[in-house]
């Protein structure tokens, strides 16, 4: 069911495919998609260089 379906006036079988609302939508939806997986791949390298850092410093520290 596409987001749209239950509060456009205009909804028709397919009309998803040339609606400027939707393309605009799935646009900003994108954006939203890069933005987040930016902020997960900066805090996720982050996390690993602090992680690297414990195993250098004390092979063992999981251990205690």
């Amino acid at each position: 069911m596409l987001p749209c379906q239950s509060r456009c006036p205009q909804y028709h079988e397919g009309c998803h495919k040339t609606c400027a609302a939707w393309k605009k939508y799935r646009a900003a939806s994108a954006e939203d998609h890069r933005r987040r997986r930016a902020y997960l791949d900066y805090y996720s390298r982050l996390c690993a260089d602090v992680e690297r850092r414990c195993w250098k410093v004390d092979p063992h520290w999981t251990l205690r």
